[in-house]
């Protein structure tokens, strides 16, 4: 494979991946999966803000103690000597791929980039490898990275039981059709949840998979606390920090119910968590809500780990740094009210037969009268806040009639 591949620059690192050029379909456009080991180009913004993350993550939770890692997907190892290379605090990153054309390409890569000592390229199933980690070389795992083709969830279970305690995941699910309420059957059977169509639905999937994870750690007796997670081109990016003992698999639990929903009028409300109250009905129509879950309700990040991010970010070696400090920065003042789903404005207009406002007006109007509003990340024709529903119909209905 030697003769078939080029060297780049991610990051810090020096790569070595297979020449693109030889994998693009009729349109030109490179497909990552016909290479012989996976590089996408598309990631190198998931990948940057990973190895802010684990930064921000040494700093607040383990400063004290180095950061043992396992990338268990690693494919050309660039996560792995990533998080060598830039993130604080590490000490080794067991780089694991099944495909022993990957491991080779670890191994070279890892040399090239004078990491051998700290970049260990392991070639197993991924699963196997968690296993081998905990039950032979028995090392104290504080982070494990889950960055699969599809879902992370066949990966949670032996990655949760191999972190330690207070230690972070992070994942990636690029299967987005199940848990966006495209494809409602793959997201009962994968996920044990039903969604469906609605202007949030990214919002729903993250919730969604944010639930499964959290049931996942229960069942271990583990608590999980959303660190950062976000929705982003094809993919749901998060991290979040695992807590071991029975309150705190208890405490989170009980953040993981169910999201009413009237395509009416566009009023949610959540249930079965501590934040929800019983809500059945719409009460502008008196039509029964859709139901979807059974996902997570509570905070989608910690404003702390976040803002420190967007500090952190200013250190990368990227060409996205300036766009990765916008969307955190963005993020972190939308997640303080993530507690509320965003609202879709063309609901106003439906409800009130009137025309939609634009959004910064809502928004500024909002904010006029002490609540909080922003525009939503995921969606420009939808805001969140925390003014009652009411409150939000009574400005749009103001700023329609001028």
């Amino acid at each position: 494979m030697s003769g078939n591949l080029i060297e780049i620059k991610e990051g810090k690192a020096q790569l070595l991946i297979p020449n693109p050029g030889k994998y693009k379909r009729r349109d030109g456009r490179f497909e990552p999966s016909w290479a012989p080991v996976f590089y996408n180009p598309l990631m190198i913004f998931n990948r940057d803000i990973s190895v802010v993350a684990l930064s921000v993550y040494y700093d607040l939770y383990c400063p004290k103690q180095s950061i043992k890692a396992v990338d268990i997907l690693s494919a050309t190892g660039v996560r792995a000597l990533r998080y060598s290379l830039e993130s604080r605090g590490v000490e080794k990153v067991y780089a694991n791929d099944k495909n022993p054309r990957a491991y080779n390409l670890i191994k070279e890569n890892a040399k090239k980039n004078h990491v051998e000592d700290t970049v260990i390229p392991m070639n197993y199933e991924a699963n196997y490898a968690l296993l081998h980690i905990k039950a032979i070389l028995n090392e104290p795992i504080l982070y494990v990275d889950i960055d699969p083709y599809g879902s992370p969830l066949p990966f949670t279970d032996n990655s949760i039981r191999l972190v330690g305690h207070r230690g972070m995941i992070g994942f990636t699910a690029t299967d987005i059709a199940p848990i966006v309420g495209a494809r409602i059957k793959a997201g009962i059977r994968r996920y044990y949840s039903l969604t469906g169509k609605a202007p949030f639905s990214r919002e729903i999937g993250i919730r969604v998979l944010l639930g499964a994870i959290a049931r996942i750690a229960g069942s271990q007796g583990k608590g999980v606390k959303p660190l950062f997670s976000f929705y982003k081109d094809y993919y749901i990016r998060g991290f979040v920090l695992l807590e071991k003992g029975l309150g705190k698999a208890d405490r989170s639990i009980s953040r993981v119910g169910y999201l009413k929903y009237s395509p009416y009028t566009g009023y949610t409300c959540y249930t079965g968590g501590p934040v929800a109250g019983d809500c059945e009905i719409d009460p502008y129509t008196g039509k029964k809500l859709l139901t979807y879950g059974p996902l997570w309700i509570g905070e989608l990040g910690e404003k702390e780990f976040m803002d420190k991010m967007s500090v952190e970010a200013r250190n990368l070696d990227s060409h996205l740094k300036h766009r990765i400090i916008e969307f955190i920065e963005r993020l972190s003042g939308e997640y303080e009210i993530s507690l509320n789903p965003p609202y879709r404005l063309d609901h106003c207009a439906r409800f009130m037969t009137g025309k939609i406002p634009k959004p910064r007006k809502v928004v500024e109007s909002l904010e006029a009268v002490g609540y909080k509003a922003t525009i939503s990340y995921m969606d420009s024709q939808s805001i969140r806040t925390n003014a009652p529903i009411r409150e939000v119909f009574r400005v749009c209905r103001d700023l329609v009639r001028g």
